[in-house]
């Protein structure tokens, strides 16, 4: 099951949900019990305890790693945040070299 199936049957069970007064994630865990694994630990590793107020709300906040890891593929987003983490080349580039400081 690829990314996009999954989100299509999360989206279903969050839809079966009461939002009248928002859901919490204790809410959508008891809707995911006995019903999909690999939704429900998703669900669980990275959605934060609360309430949300629909289920586009949910959605929003799964980040690609959450969906990647579902499917048990390796996250293939980047290894840190930092600007400085990620070889840009900027100094090689016809930019780079015009720039105080550059080759």
């Amino acid at each position: 099951m690829d990314a996009s199936e999954m989100r299509e049957l999360l989206e279903g069970y969050l839809a079966e949900l009461d939002w009248a007064n928002g859901a919490t994630k204790d809410d959508i865990m008891g809707k995911l019990a006995n019903r999909d694994d690999a939704l429900r630990t998703m669900v669980n590793e990275y959605l934060a305890e609360g309430s949300y107020p629909d289920p586009a709300a949910v959605l929003t906040v799964l980040p690609a790693q959450a969906w990647q890891d579902a499917q048990g593929d390796t996250w293939r987003g980047p290894e840190g945040l930092l600007a400085e983490d990620a070889d840009s080349h900027y100094r090689e580039s016809a930019a780079g070299r015009g720039a105080p400081g550059g080759g």
